[in-house]
């Protein structure tokens, strides 16, 4: 199990924007093939702004996903690729998988999956970005849900108000890194308690530490 390295800035936006841009550039410009995850939420100005320092690379090489989605129609407003769209994330040239398209949500499940199984297997390096939620939960993976345990590297379940399709722990274990951006007063007990030893089922955040390296960037 890989232990997170705290990186503690007054800027997390940009100190983990700057971050993973750099991880990104260094392979890309050596003509790796790169799986890049982005997530929902607070993190979508993350990705928004490690897509500006993407302008003038070559991009034709990025694999791009999500971490989790909510299933509905195309665009929907509770989307989070919508959401991220809306906020300014766009990438010239690179793949672009948005995982809602349209059809029903057993055929959307399966070809998230697919699509993990594909790529995971033919890039050079996969780094997702995350958050983590106060109770223990990362990506679309809730405490106690059937996504923690799935073999699959998608699942999707009914979470909540959202019908919620998401990577899995046995995905996130195949992961090169996994880089978490988490802020705010809500977070600090569980960044405290990350270091400790949890069971996945109370605290599926402990999935990335599976990951080869894990980098946590908080205020």
């Amino acid at each position: 199990m890989t232990q997170p390295e705290f990186k503690i800035s007054i800027n997390p936006i940009e100190e983990a924007a700057s971050y993973i841009s750099d991880v990104l550039k260094e392979r890309l410009s050596n003509s790796k093939k790169v799986l890049w995850l982005v997530p929902g939420g607070s993190a979508i100005a993350v990705s928004v702004r490690v897509a500006e320092m993407l302008k003038d690379i070559d991009c034709s090489n990025l694999i791009i996903s999500l971490t989790d989605e909510r299933y509905g129609d195309v665009g929907h407003s509770d989307s989070s690729f919508g959401q991220s769209i809306s906020a300014g994330f766009e990438v010239n040239d690179a793949t672009i998988y948005p995982v809602l398209n349209g059809e029903n949500i057993e055929e959307t499940v399966k070809g998230y999956n697919e699509f993990l199984n594909k790529y995971i297997n033919e890039v050079d390096y996969a780094i997702g970005l995350f958050g983590i939620g106060a109770d223990g939960h990362t990506a679309g993976i809730l405490p106690g849900s059937v996504a923690v345990l799935s073999t699959d590297f998608a699942c999707g379940y009914q979470g909540g108000k959202y019908y919620r399709i998401t990577v899995t722990p046995e995905f996130i274990s195949r992961l090169d890194e996994v880089v978490v951006y988490a802020v705010g007063e809500s977070k600090k007990e569980i960044l405290k308690d990350i270091k400790s030893e949890h069971d996945l089922i109370s605290q599926p955040a402990q999935s990335l530490k599976q990951a080869g390296k894990f980098i946590i960037i908080k205020d």
